[in-house]
């Protein structure tokens, strides 16, 4: 029996779908494997320049912390050295200070200067040589620790220079006198009030006899009369000209003495202070 027009239209249908599915199942697959590894590719190269940009990024910004840092170490770290139980740092200027701890910061460098020497080789107005007292030392805290008990003050001195020397005690003593006498010429200013700054001539003959001998205004140099000035006696506290703080007693020229008989310094160690 033939088939029908509507049963074969319906079969013609029905094959054609058919004949649909078959290229469905034959060609699509193929084409998403392409597409697929296409995407695949695709995210592949956008990670990689993620990444690439990333890491630029990250290696600069770390580049420039660094540097930031360092600099702000250089800066505003300071250098500071023990001296005992004083603390010295470096000034701008010579000086430097010997006590007291160290706050101050700086943006800038020290000024750079020729060093000065820090001894002196004995000669036959320097019997004994000088040098200069190392921080720590208990040769470099006496002399200012003496300046300040003198003075009546506290504080923290910036030294521009210190020497010490030895010597034989000045002819015009009697008695007692020491086989060796101590002397130290300080130049120094107080850290925290500048003006307060001179030379001072520092004498240990004894325990019982230690102390200020003599002092200088600031802007003086070497060992030179009427320059250096010492006191004897009591009496009321009162400023002198050219120097820091208040003194008492008689003032007289310490070169040649309160009756201009008397050298405050023996011949054998004038010659310690020259350079000064």
């Amino acid at each position: 029996m033939a088939p029908s027009p509507e049963h074969h239209e319906a079969g013609a249908a029905r094959g054609g779908d058919a004949a649909d599915v078959e290229v469905a199942g034959d060609v699509n697959p193929s084409r998403s494997r392409r597409l697929a590894l296409i995407a695949i590719g695709a995210i592949v190269v956008i990670l990689v320049v993620v990444v690439a940009v990333v890491l630029r990024r990250d290696d600069g910004t770390t580049t420039a912390h660094d540097t930031t840092t360092t600099t702000d170490v250089t800066t505003t770290d300071a250098p500071s050295t023990g001296d005992g139980s004083t603390t010295e740092r470096p000034d701008p200027t010579t000086a430097s200070p010997d006590s007291g701890p160290t706050t101050g910061t700086t943006s800038t460098p020290p000024a750079t200067s020729t060093s000065a020497p820090t001894s002196g080789a004995p000669s036959p107005d320097c019997r004994d040589g000088w040098t200069t007292p190392a921080p720590g030392s208990d040769l470099r805290r006496t002399p200012l620790d003496l300046i300040r008990r003198d003075m009546g003050i506290e504080g923290q001195f910036e030294v521009v220079e210190m020497r010490h020397f030895t010597g034989p005690e000045v002819p015009w003593i009697i008695a007692p006198r020491p086989d060796i006498v101590q002397w130290w010429y300080v130049k120094a200013r107080l850290a925290d009030d500048p003006a307060f700054a001179a030379r001072w001539l520092v004498v240990w003959r004894r325990p019982q006899a230690q102390g200020i001998s003599a002092a200088a205004p600031f802007a003086t140099t070497g060992y030179r009369s009427p320059d250096w000035r010492a006191f004897l006696g009591e009496g009321e506290p009162r400023p002198v000209p050219g120097l820091p703080g208040l003194w008492v007693g008689m003032e007289f020229d310490f070169l040649v003495g309160e009756d201009g008989a008397k050298p405050g310094l023996p011949e054998e160690v004038v010659g310690c202070l020259d350079g000064t």
